[in-house]
């Protein structure tokens, strides 16, 4: 009797489990009947014909090898035969696309890596992926370089590489829907907060040591900043950003020195912590100032890496000094000074435009002026028409649109005369353009993106830690003409989640709430209310998270042109409505919303200006919190520990 071979035609996952696949295709009935996810089918092999010599054969195996490796950086092998691995390519990486950076390959989903292989994989991520989206091409030198060979023998360095490394993958798997998912990036998260305490612990047992090199330190105080910004922790991120400022003060001053001048580390440290101080003052828009990078590019200058775009971007807000007016619309200049600021940004954001275009996309706004019938102005289509493709230089093009989009809603509210409507109209197109950057960025990043040649390699939405797409969209949509727009931008929010330090589901549930008092506040019925008031005449919100990070307080303020109070000639007037307390419960992904209205609580009106603001509690609680800039452990656990998230992985909606 004939033996019955053993067939290798089922799906991996049968296969992994050792039980009889049916092998329907795409996905078979086994793994379907089991609620099971099925990882599909090895393809068949191809069997090229060649000459009968064994030598001739081995040399073709590796060529062919060795060209899979080419096309593909993430290829994985397995280990079994030459000629397993060029039909198991692809196998072993996941099909959603997510780049987690296994070399020469990625656990399978049924594994569970040794805590000396997770070690491997958490360096491999923090090399080949990590570094490369945080820090732009032309600073590996010193982020990967220099600092890959100074942690051969400084623990702490070595130890953050890891924690970041595995928080970084453990960030790319919570971020998928399937259970198998989330229980491995949960698994993920927990090594990733043991090798983060064991540097922190490392770092505080050597500070005094770790003094003595101010480039190391800051650099390490860095990456801790990025590790607390994937875990979404404002508090710790917070902490770390003004110790590594404090400490990188201390290393200008002695960089000073003759024999210290032109220390190229000092360029690669500033760029970072110019980045890390926008982030911080877009998740906590009080008057945090953004610092402008020591070698900053001209607006006439064209940059040819997109790192340099955005920091010549955040230069020329930071020289105008238009941080809280262009953010939040809390007056603290007069209304002489704050035009002639506001007509200077709106030039030099022009000449940065002129002088990038030949990299940029094109755009509706270039050819719109003041006072020009443009019939593409009054086009808005919802949901936003995408763009045909994107480019490495789109996340500085949708912060220049968006500078561009308040400019002119200043401009339209503080200058008067004929121009009011001209500004109106163009604040609206440039932040319809903002829209676009923004839904386009979310159409293509929800699939493993394609790095086009590029140097810096594209992000998905969950590791994009930086760019801030989520407040910027907030503010857009209180700058909305109509409720569709901000309708979008809700929905758009939740889509989106968690990114970094902001929170797609606080800010849509304060933006909706906004849309509220803006209805009640409105001369017109709710149930007419097709557009929204001028840009003078609209009510204004601002977003604070507490020091904890787990709760949150917008203030609503209105105008006092709309009850015809006394408007000041040199500045804007604005009268409080109520605030929102608003807490995220991580466990089940819900918003608990507690909203106080002043008026109908008997509270007189009481005027909205930076020293009341300022005055608050929640306020007063982040400038103490802002003193404290040396590195001390006991603070920076606790830290860690109340402004963390539940090790729970979030569930979404099947």
């Amino acid at each position: 009797m004939t033996e019955k071979r053993r067939r290798r035609t089922g799906c991996l996952t049968c296969r992994a489990r050792h039980v009889k696949c049916d092998q329907r295709k795409p996905e078979c009935e086994r793994c379907e009947a089991g609620n099971i996810e099925c990882a599909g089918y090895l393809p068949k092999k191809q069997v090229q014909v060649r000459e009968p010599q064994r030598r001739s054969h081995r040399r073709g195996a590796s060529s062919a090898l060795s060209n899979a490796q080419s096309l593909s950086p993430d290829f994985q092998s397995s280990p079994s035969s030459v000629g397993d691995a060029l039909n198991y390519s692809q196998q072993l990486f996941r099909n959603d696309g997510l780049p987690l950076i296994g070399l020469p390959s990625n656990p399978r989903p049924s594994q569970r890596p040794l805590a000396g292989a997770r070690e491997v994989l958490a360096y491999h991520q923090f090399l080949f992926r990590t570094l490369p989206i945080l820090f732009p091409a032309e600073h590996l030198w010193f982020w990967r370089d220099r600092l890959c060979e100074e942690a051969w023998g400084i623990e702490y360095l070595y130890m953050m590489f890891s924690s970041l490394g595995s928080m970084h993958r453990a960030v790319l798997m919570m971020s998928m829907p399937g259970e198998n998912d989330q229980d491995r990036g949960l698994d993920t998260k927990v090594i990733a907060i043991q090798a983060y305490t064991f540097a922190l612990q490392e770092l505080s047992r050597n500070i005094e040591e770790a003094k003595k090199t101010h480039d190391i330190l800051i650099a390490t105080l860095i990456l801790m900043a990025y590790f607390e910004c994937f875990s979404g922790n404002i508090t710790a991120a917070c902490g770390h950003i003004h110790s590594a400022n404090h400490y990188f003060e201390m290393y200008k001053s002695s960089a000073s020195h003759p024999q210290t001048i032109g220390v190229p580390a000092l360029d690669c440290l500033d760029t970072a912590l110019q980045g890390l101080s926008w982030t911080r003052f877009m998740a906590l828009p009080l008057q945090n100032k953004i610092p402008s990078t020591r070698q900053a590019l001209t607006c006439g200058e064209a940059c040819a890496m997109p790192s340099s775009l955005r920091q010549s971007l955040l230069n020329l807000l930071a020289e105008s000094g238009l941080e809280d007016l262009i953010w939040n619309l809390v007056p603290r200049y007069s209304k002489s000074m704050a035009l002639t600021k506001l007509h200077w940004l709106k030039q030099k954001l022009r000449a940065w435009r002129n002088s990038n275009k030949s990299i940029l996309l094109p755009l509706a706004s270039d050819t719109a002026e003041p006072g020009e019938e443009n019939p593409e102005i009054q086009t808005f289509t919802i949901p936003p028409l995408l763009h045909n493709t994107t480019t490495p230089y789109d996340a500085s093009a949708m912060l220049c649109s968006f500078f561009f989009g308040r400019t002119f809603w200043l401009l339209s509210i503080l200058e008067g005369g004929q121009n009011i409507e001209a500004y109106k109209h163009l604040a609206y197109l440039h932040f319809y353009e903002t829209m676009q950057f923004a839904a386009t960025e979310g159409a293509f990043k929800t699939t493993l993106p394609s790095s086009n040649g590029s140097q810096t390699p594209a992000s998905l939405l969950c590791e994009d830690v930086e760019n801030g797409t989520l407040p910027m969209l907030c503010v857009v949509g209180q700058c909305s003409p109509q409720p569709s727009w901000l309708l979008w931008i809700a929905q758009l929010m939740k889509h989106i989640g968690r990114q970094g330090l902001y929170n797609g589901l606080v800010y849509a549930t304060s933006l909706e709430t906004w849309h509220s008092f803006e209805v009640s506040n409105s001369l017109l019925r709710q149930d007419s209310l097709e557009q929204y008031p001028s840009p003078a005449l609209r009510t204004i919100s601002v977003l604070i998270p507490d020091a904890v990070g787990s709760h949150f307080i917008t203030y609503y303020a209105k105008p006092a042109g709309i009850d015809g109070l006394l408007m000041s000639n040199d500045g804007l007037m604005y009268y409080l409505l109520g605030h929102t307390h608003i807490t995220h419960r991580p466990a089940d992904g819900q918003i608990e919303q507690d909203t106080h209205i002043y008026h109908q609580q008997g509270l007189g009106m009481e005027l909205f200006t930076p020293d009341w603001l300022q005055s608050r509690a929640i306020c007063l609680e982040w400038r103490q919190r802002s003193l404290q800039v040396e590195f001390e452990l006991d603070r920076i656990l606790q830290d860690h520990i109340n402004g963390g998230q539940l090790l729970v992985p979030l569930k979404y909606d099947q």
